[in-house]
């Protein structure tokens, strides 16, 4: 008679069969790495997918120090020609050379007044003198200049006792008649019994007036390569002549230009910057100049003024200059 009864055998059967695999020798060391094998292998394809899936990579090695590029060195920017821009090659116009007021002779002839004044010559050429004498230090006569194209002038002096002192001597050299050169000054010393040649200092002695010049970077910045200048305003139809020229850099720097105003502005090549952006001493421009404004008016000169200027690295400074001779 069929009954539910015969399937209980069969579910005992099939508990004692998983009983009999379980006591079978090395099951659960195969059971386990089994697992081991399934769930590494899940792991690897999540790996695989979430590097697939990504956006950045990072790679490190160990031990080893990242590397970084230099900045690479700046080109400066040179100035293009043009009045007030220092640039390579200047056109300065020549001038007179430098006269030694020391080798300046007063001869007198006797006691008559009469001087024969004699000087250094200059033999580049196209070299002109005006000699002036003004009035004694008892004011005590009239002016009296003259040109000369040889390295000799004469003058006249009266000979009394109301003529006697102190005149001042001045010798202005000039180049074609337009350039003018640095001028030198003397003292004649007239008297009865005695005629000569004293020094005079050239402060404070100009025919045009009075001239002073003042020069200062525009900042304090280390990479500042401009210069302010500015001078006396002087009488109207005025014109001053700038120059600067270098004097010990390894090529030849500088710029000249005339102006009818009272100021300018100079600016020089910008400094050669390190790795760092620091202003080096690298560049070919770097390095002493000098500075010299000359007022000039009708084709009368002036008296020049100088200013030594240094334009190095965190050293951009102006000092006062004068020939020593």
């Amino acid at each position: 008679m069929s009954s539910a009864g015969p399937q209980q055998p069969e579910r005992k059967s099939s508990r004692r069969s998983d009983r009999g695999l379980r006591n079978l020798p090395g099951f659960t060391t195969a059971a386990v790495v089994f697992l081991l094998i399934v769930l590494l292998g899940a792991g690897g394809a999540a790996i695989a997918k979430w590097n697939q899936s990504g956006t950045v990579a990072i790679a490190i090695t160990a031990g080893a120090a990242p590397t970084t590029s230099p900045t690479p060195t700046p080109t400066p920017t040179v100035p293009p020609a043009g009045p007030g821009n220092i640039v390579a090659n200047p056109v300065i116009a020549a001038r007179p050379a430098l006269m030694n007021p020391e080798t300046v002779t007063c001869d007198a002839n006797g006691n008559s007044g009469k001087y024969t004044v004699n000087w250094a010559s200059d033999a580049s050429g196209g070299i002109s003198y005006v000699v002036s004498i003004g009035v004694s230090d008892k004011n005590y006569g009239s002016p009296q200049s003259q040109t000369v194209t040889v390295n000799r002038a004469n003058f006249n002096l009266d000979n009394t006792d109301a003529a006697y002192g102190l005149y001042i001597l001045r010798i202005q050299p000039m180049k074609n008649t337009v350039v003018a050169g640095d001028p030198v000054y003397r003292t004649i010393q007239h008297k009865k019994m005695t005629q000569q040649c004293l020094y005079a200092s050239p402060n404070d002695r100009s025919p045009l007036g009075p001239f002073s010049v003042n020069a200062v970077p525009a900042s304090t910045a280390a990479t500042n390569n401009v210069l302010n200048v500015s001078w006396t305003a002087l009488a109207a139809g005025t014109q001053y002549v700038v120059s600067m020229v270098s004097v010990d850099t390894p090529s030849s720097f500088g710029a000249e230009f005339t102006t009818s105003t009272s100021s300018a502005t100079l600016t020089f090549p910008p400094y050669q910057l390190d790795q760092w952006g620091s202003p080096t001493n690298g560049g070919s421009f770097n390095g002493e100049y000098l500075l010299r404004v000359i007022p000039m008016n009708q084709g009368k000169a002036g008296d020049p003024v100088y200013k030594k200027v240094f334009y190095k690295a965190y050293d951009f400074r102006v000092e006062n200059f004068q020939h020593q001779y």
